[in-house]
C-alpha cells in the first residue's frame, strides 16, 4: 500500500466577489479541520487581507 506524505494545494479566490470570498474562507476552515497547515506562499501577495495561503498536509 502506498501512502502520500506531502500534499500541496493551490487555492485561488476572487476577493472582489463577496460570495466567492466567503466560500474561500469556508474552504480554509475545512482544510484546517482536515489537518492541513495553511501558510502564505513565499513572495506572493493577494487581495483583501494581503496573503495567499499555501496549504500543506501534516
Amino acid at each position: 500500500m502506498m501512502f502520500v506524505s506531502d500534499v500541496l494545494i493551490h487555492d485561488y479566490l476572487d476577493s472582489a466577489n463577496a460570495m466567492l470570498l466567503k466560500m474561500y474562507r469556508n474552504r480554509l476552515k475545512a482544510y484546517r479541520k482536515m489537518g492541513y497547515i495553511v501558510q502564505q506562499a513565499q513572495g506572493e501577495t493577494g487581495s483583501g487581507n494581503g496573503s495567499i495561503p499555501k496549504i500543506d498536509a501534516l
